[in-house]
This record gives structure tokens, C-alpha cells and sequence, in this order.
């Protein structure tokens, strides 16, 4: 399967989330967006933990740890230029003492 056909076949079982401004429409894309929401959480938990194992001697283990945390930067990059979200603050236990 291609990345073409995949995504197409995901849209169409997913549907539209982009809103149009039409309640009864909208109510249904909000639905399709928690359904894309639920999706993206799933993937990104599975390639986060594919990217966790990075420091692991088998050269296929690390190559796919590698993409995993190559995609996970890009994502993080992307989130980051989105201009209308708020600035990222750290969750104060995380921050170094």
C-alpha cells in the first residue's frame, strides 16, 4: 500500500473536520475530528515507544528508532510554528533544579 492510497482510505473513513460553519454539518466534522485526534494520539504513542529504544545494538532496532525520533522532532518543530497556539512553558517538575 502506498502513502497516497493510505491517506486517502483514512480521510474516507474519518471523514471531514474542517468546519463550514453549519451546525448540523459541523456537529458531525466534530465527531470526524475526534475520530483523526484519537488516530494521531495512537500513532504517536506507537512511534514514540519504537523511538525509545534508540540506544539498542541492533543496527534494524536503531534505524527505525532513528526515523521514529526524526519524525518526532519534525512534529514537535511543526507544533512549534503554529503561531496561534500559546508558547510551550515547561510542567514544573520537569524543569532542572
Amino acid at each position: 500500500m502506498t502513502k497516497g492510497i493510505l491517506i486517502e482510505v483514512v480521510d474516507k473513513l474519518t471523514g471531514r473536520c474542517y468546519p463550514c460553519g453549519d451546525t448540523s454539518i459541523d456537529e458531525k466534522r466534530y465527531e470526524n475530528l475526534e475520530l483523526k485526534c484519537a488516530l494521531v494520539e495512537h500513532l504517536v504513542v506507537e512511534i514514540e515507544k519504537a523511538g525509545e529504544l534508540y540506544d539498542r545494538s541492533e543496527f534494524s532496532i536503531q534505524h527505525i528508532a532513528n526515523r521514529a525520533n526524526g519524525f518526532l522532532t519534525d512534529i514537535r518543530d511543526m507544533l512549534l510554528d503554529i503561531e496561534y497556539l500559546p508558547p510551550f512553558e515547561p510542567i514544573e517538575s520537569e524543569v532542572a533544579e
